[in-house]
């Protein structure tokens, strides 16, 4: 899974950063919704949520639109964003 690591009553690190977290899931997948999580601080590849929109981290200060990889954008290090990381139920 994706740098979550440490998890112990809804608080986890996540790439060196202590998270506030909610556990979901359903038959195949658990889902971990990381909030509140510094823009500079969500690995690059993952998805995170923006003002009610989804991007696909690109770089250390660019995001694109999930599912419209030709629309991207610049976001400060200090933008606060949610993440939900998924990860595969053995």
């Amino acid at each position: 899974m994706n740098s979550l690591t440490n998890i112990r009553n809804n608080k986890a690190m996540y790439n060196n950063t202590q998270v506030t977290f909610i556990k979901t899931s359903d038959e195949l997948y658990s889902y971990y919704n990381l909030f509140n999580i510094r823009f500079d601080c969500i690995a690059i590849g993952d998805a995170l949520d923006f003002n009610g929109t989804t991007y696909v981290k690109k770089s250390t200060r660019t995001a694109y639109v999930q599912n419209v990889g030709n629309r991207w954008f610049y976001f400060s290090n200090n933008d606060m964003c949610d993440v939900c990381l998924r990860e595969a139920k053995l």
